[in-house]
Formats: structure tokens, sequence, C-alpha cells
């Protein structure tokens, strides 16, 4: 989706946005773009929301991939193939230069 959206926030928040930017842009070492860095910082945010609903329990996460399955089982098989194979891909990198 390419979709270009304009959302309202405090001022406060937006100077906030700003200045951490110095953080991540010596962090990165390089100067993002404004648009790349808030998209940065929205997906790390989501990404970090998301993990805290995700169960931490082994046995209900599993259970919770088992359901996915039931419900979404060509897009659930999917994932979990690619999953598997980046993991290989990983796994041989290691082994072939040392990563």
């Amino acid at each position: 989706m390419n979709a270009i959206s304009h959302i309202e926030i405090s001022h406060e928040t937006y100077e906030k946005l700003e200045f951490f930017k110095r953080i991540v842009d010596a962090i990165v070492e390089e100067k993002l773009s404004f648009k790349d860095y808030v998209e940065l910082v929205l997906s790390r945010g989501i990404a970090s929301m998301l993990r805290d609903v995700i169960p931490k329990d082994v046995d209900i996460l599993l259970n919770s991939i088992e359901q996915i399955f039931e419900a979404y089982p060509d897009s659930t098989s999917k994932f979990i193939v690619d999953t598997l194979k980046k993991g290989e891909e990983i796994q041989l990198r290691k082994r072939w230069f040392g990563e």
C-alpha cells in the first residue's frame, strides 16, 4: 500500500519526535529522511506493542499458532516455510562465513 496519509499529533509529541531523530541518526550513522524516520519509529512502536500482546508462555504461544493455522492454513504454512528457509540461510551463512 503506497497511500500517503496525514495524521495530527500534538506540538509536544512532534517536538519529541524531531529531537529523538538526532539519537536515531547517530545510531544508524546516516541521516534518514524525516519520512523514513517516522516510518521506522512507527514500525518499531507497532512491533513493540505487538510483542506486548503475544503470549510469553511457550505452550500458549504454540496453541495460538495452531489456532492461526486452523483459521488461515495457506498463509500460516507459507509464513512458516519462509521463516524456516530464512533460518536455514542464516545457519548456512554462519557455517560458511563465521558470522
